[in-house]
């Protein structure tokens, strides 16, 4: 079950990889709705790309999950300070699934 999990958010992180890296019209529109330079969005696709292949090897899980929750931390704040409630609550709901796969992965084997 915790290995579907990791793999899950893997793919997750992947996708926010090529969708913040290519940057639709969309993206590009919420980034600077939101304050940020328009190159942040690159930042942002290199740290999703990092928590992704991180994720992938069971050493470094642990790290991946650390990384993560920072990343969807500071979207979920992002969101909130710009009012966007109800689109906060998917980076909410990432973070405590990193929270789980963290746990998980402190556990001795």
């Amino acid at each position: 079950m915790i290995q579907a999990l990791i793999w899950f958010l893997s793919i997750f992180f992947l996708i926010g990889t090529f969708t913040n890296g290519y940057g639709p019209q969309k993206i590009r529109e919420e980034y600077a709705r939101w304050g940020y330079p328009s190159w942040f969005r690159y930042v942002t696709a290199v740290l999703e790309l990092t928590v992704a292949l991180l994720l992938f090897f069971p050493a470094s899980i642990g790290w991946g999950a650390l990384l993560g929750m920072g990343v969807m931390s500071a979207v979920h704040l992002t969101l909130l300070h710009h009012h966007e409630t109800l689109q906060s609550i998917g980076p909410a709901v990432i973070f405590a699934l990193l929270v789980i796969v963290l746990w998980q992965a402190a556990l001795p084997s």
